[in-house]
């Protein structure tokens, strides 16, 4: 069954303008959308800071568990652009249900096909990030934890190429540390400047930052199939776990030499 043709028959046209929001997260959930065209931001706000959890577009829907529970809405739903939509009321669709059993049935039946698809995403990305930390524990320098980023990278973006890029302390400058199917060295760059980076690697260039105040590093996944927004959550979520990490590492860096150094001055 074709989804949109119920939309069309008992849904209402709404006009949303860019950077408006359909619904906000602990709003009465009382109907679902279908973006005829256009594209919605769904995230929540985490400590002060915005967490995309996806981007939705032309022929998807949103607000798909209003059909099944009353729980208030758990995200935001915010306009990236100037959007159409059909909007069905959950009032709508239950008397529609009653009396149009088939029907609704078939309609139900493509959501929770919907739903699971989007189920097992969310599965896949909880088992990368449990898998990627406990792998965490291991890592005994810079090089490893290198190393296993590009792994992650690889495994589930299948990028043209890919850079691993972080601060040098020494040298004051992000220096490519690790880098993924080219044969060119890319340049260091003395600060973390999006458009210079882009400049160098191109407009299709996708960059992650690593360190959540203070950037220590960032990634560059350049792949001619653009990245899906959950393979942008994963790889953002593994670029802000390994900032921590470098950070430790340089610290037990700097308490093995102070204690080398210390051993020299003793004997």
């Amino acid at each position: 069954m074709d989804i949109s043709l119920l939309f069309e028959k008992i849904g209402e046209k709404e006009f949303f303008k860019k950077g408006d929001y359909i619904f906000k997260r602990g709003d009465v959930s009382d109907s679902i959308y279908f973006i005829k065209k256009g594209k919605v931001e769904i995230s929540v706000e985490d400590e002060g800071k915005r967490r995309v959890l996806a981007v939705l577009k032309d022929g998807e829907i949103l607000g798909e568990m209003t059909i099944f529970q009353d729980f208030p809405r758990s995200a935001d739903a915010v306009l990236l652009e100037d959007t159409e939509v059909l909007k069905i009321l959950k009032t709508k669709f239950n008397s529609f249900m009653k009396e149009n059993p088939e029907e609704a049935f078939e309609f139900t039946r493509e959501i929770t096909k919907i739903i699971s698809d989007r189920i097992r995403i969310l599965n896949k990305f909880l088992l990368e990030i449990f898998n990627f930390s406990v792998e965490l524990f291991s890592v005994a320098n810079q090089k490893e934890l290198s190393e296993l980023v590009m792994k992650r990278i690889v495994k589930n973006l299948n990028p043209d190429s890919a850079f691993i890029f972080l601060w040098n302390r020494f040298n004051n400058e992000f220096e490519p540390v690790l880098f993924y199917n080219t044969e060119k060295i890319p340049p260091s760059f003395d600060n973390y400047d999006e458009k210079k980076i882009k400049e160098c690697f191109g407009s299709e260039a996708d960059i992650f930052p690593v360190g959540k105040k203070e950037r220590i590093g960032f990634l560059v996944i350049i792949r001619k199939e653009k990245l899906k927004e959950e393979e942008k959550v994963l790889i953002g979520t593994i670029s802000f776990l390994i900032g921590p990490l470098i950070q430790n590492l340089w610290y037990k860096e700097e308490e093995e030499n102070l204690r080398r150094l210390k051993f020299f001055k003793e004997r």
